[in-house]
């Protein structure tokens, strides 16, 4: 998902389309693909697999991960299909970078971009306890601040961070138990 992803979304959320080579040795391009109609005929393998997840949609369109977890910020699930797919068709692109591999081999990809900010700023957040960390984490996440990155470090990453960079010496004391770094 990556550091970023809280406020960018995951990787699955920045590809438009894929080049893909399937098990059997098909070459693709996929992106957002709209259902079939009941009489059209599958022309290509890629066809036939969205006829087939075009029943598992409709099958378990009312047991998505959605509607039984509620809406996480960050579910990790990976070929989260209620995230690729919607009443007008799926994006294959989507599932198929949620795989991970598992689906197709990915040969190219064209990415959405997002502009630099212009400025940006960090702040280290010693704690004394990590449980104290944790819940300000929730209140860091909030949509007051909604933060580019909060990672939450425990004592060994701290102590590693303070052996390798003076800098980490002087801003997070050696009484802190954890740290969290807002962006």
């Amino acid at each position: 998902a990556g550091n970023r992803s809280q406020r960018f979304g995951s990787m699955a959320d920045q590809v438009e389309q894929l080049r893909v080579v399937f098990a059997q040795g098909d070459l693709a391009d996929v992106g957002f693909h709209r259902w079939p109609g009941y009489e059209e005929e599958a022309a290509s393998f890629t066809d036939v697999v969205i006829r087939k997840l075009h029943n598992i949609y409709r099958q378990n369109q009312r047991r998505t991960p959605s509607t039984c977890l509620g809406d996480l910020q960050r579910n990790r699930a990976g070929y989260a299909i209620d995230r690729a797919a919607n009443d007008s068709g799926i994006s294959l692109s989507r599932l198929l970078s949620g795989s991970e591999g598992t689906l197709a081999l990915i040969l190219q990809a064209v990415l959405k971009t997002v502009p630099l900010p212009g400025a940006q700023g960090v702040v280290v957040l010693p704690f004394g306890r990590i449980g104290d960390a944790a819940a300000s984490a929730r209140e860091c996440l909030g949509p007051d601040l909604a933060p580019t990155v909060c990672d939450l470090y425990d004592w060994r990453l701290i102590s590693l961070a303070r052996d390798a960079d003076p800098l980490f010496r002087d801003c997070i004391p050696e009484s802190a138990e954890s740290a969290l770094i807002v962006e």
